[in-house]
């Protein structure tokens, strides 16, 4: 990464010659923050920018992207949380127009071209076991924090932006700067108009993941990316953050409309260890395919596939649970993304191939509760502490989940809210389940402070 930092900052940042920069963004949070920062850092050096979102949720160089790099004959173009895998692409650019490419990304890929290192730079963080699992935006955090030391220009106002990504693109919390990052989210979304008008729901997490996280997910999901972009690039604007709740409900109703629709026009196929969502037409519908593939996960306990035909392919989302993307390869798919998290393609003849033979044969995880104890056996400070730890629990990292033997005991008991919440009762303040996932007796505590509204966070 140093190297390329100093190419940068010698031959971009300052060159008396003027130059056109395209910043590529990828299609979901972790890919708006991480364009977002390298943006503004060199919109700050007196770079100008031209930013682009590729439309229908596709990732990295594409037709239209590279349609867009083409016109503008970029000097530089940087691609963020994508383009690892897109080497024919960077070639063409770098061989044809002269463009330099810089790739910021933390995917899994295959190298598919040699490139010419004197042009074009994959920095990616599953290179080297023994580089951080950070998101896309970490890594263009890091990128620009080296930038940034090279100036003195301070950069330590973007690690909140890390910090939501952390948490969207669930990352691997057992790294402590993951949970560094998110911890000056938790902290710092005050400071922040556009975090500001998002309701407080009592954990930092489900800040994120009930509030902001959902609103500009959908904004990609339903076409508005230049509408997500223009957004992010605002944040320091009061008058245009005021109408973000108005907003937010306008495009998450439009989302609901999408995947109701792509219900309607799919067939529902159950098979013992995996559901698929099947449909031919309404190519449109494809961004909330992961979403509507999310919730089948939690209808019906297993992975889920929802995708669409075209011509003889069948292309869309997988999202597992007990098992990810390699058994899937093992039956002839395609897949881009994340282990349990990604974009499938698989051959019609494939496919009907999978659905009679598919049999998943290794051990589901089984959700065992980490302890097991009486209610008032625990003291208050305990279940703080137990709470203040599952903030920053996840991936790598799971909860500590508590199994009450006993019922109510003494001035300590808990309190059915609802048909998925529970709360543990003290004299001064609650501690509330959010989840509902482990039954009527087991608990995954997060802290609330309902008359303050303070948010608890580890030192």
């Amino acid at each position: 990464m140093d190297k390329v930092v100093d190419k940068v900052a010698s031959e971009l940042i300052m060159s008396d010659k003027e130059q056109v920069v395209g910043i590529l963004y990828d299609v979901d949070v972790d890919g708006l923050f991480s364009g977002y920062i390298i943006e503004d850092y060199l919109t700050r050096r007196g770079i100008k920018t031209e930013r682009f979102m590729n439309k229908k949720k596709k990732h990295g160089l594409v037709e239209e992207s590279m349609e867009w790099a083409k016109e503008n004959k970029f000097d530089w173009l940087f691609i963020v949380d994508a383009g690892s895998g897109d080497g024919h692409y960077i070639r063409e650019l770098t061989d044809n127009i002269g463009t330099r490419v810089v790739v910021l990304d933390h995917h899994p890929y295959e190298e598919t071209e040699t490139l010419d290192s004197t042009k074009s730079w994959i920095l990616n963080v599953k290179d080297k076991d023994e580089l951080p699992a950070l998101s896309g935006c970490g890594v263009v955090y890091r990128f620009v924090e080296k930038l940034g030391n090279l100036f003195e220009d301070l950069t330590g106002q973007y690690q909140k932006f890390v910090g939501i990504t952390v948490l969207s693109d669930m990352c691997n919390m057992s790294e402590l700067e993951n949970r560094y990052y998110v911890k000056r989210a938790y902290e710092e979304y005050r400071g922040n108009y556009f975090l500001q008008q998002f309701p407080f729901y009592g954990s930092g997490r489900s800040f994120y993941s009930f509030g902001v996280v959902p609103y500009l997910n959908a904004c990609i999901r339903v076409g508005e990316e230049d509408h997500a972009m223009d957004f992010v690039n605002s944040m320091n604007k009061r008058s245009k953050m005021n109408s973000i709740e108005r907003d937010r409900r306008r495009v998450l109703e439009k989302q609901k409309r999408m995947e109701k629709e792509l219900r309607e026009n799919s067939v529902l196929i159950e098979l013992p260890h995996i559901i698929l969502l099947l449909r031919k037409g309404k190519k449109e519908l494809r961004p909330v395919g992961g979403l509507v593939a999310n919730k089948l996960i939690s209808e019906y306990q297993r992975p889920a596939l929802v995708l669409h035909r075209e011509d003889n392919m069948w292309v869309g989302s997988f999202r597992g649970n007990y098992f990810s993307r390699d058994t899937l390869e093992n039956y002839g798919f395609k897949t881009m993304g994340h282990d349990k998290a990604c974009g499938v393609e698989v051959s019609n003849k494939k496919l009907n191939e999978f659905r009679k033979t598919f049999k998943y044969e290794g051990k589901k995880e089984q959700e065992k509760a980490t302890l097991s104890v009486d209610i008032d056996r625990l003291k208050e400070h305990t279940w703080k502490e137990i709470a203040e730890f599952n903030e920053f629990s996840g991936v790598g990292m799971p909860p500590i989940t508590v199994r009450i033997k006993k019922g109510i005991a003494g001035a300590t008991h808990i309190e059915e809210v609802g048909e998925k919440k529970r709360e543990i009762i003290f004299p001064n303040h609650i501690v509330t389940d959010f989840t509902g996932k482990h039954g009527e007796k087991e608990l995954i505590v997060e802290p609330i402070l309902r008359k303050t509204t303070y948010q608890l966070i580890r030192n």
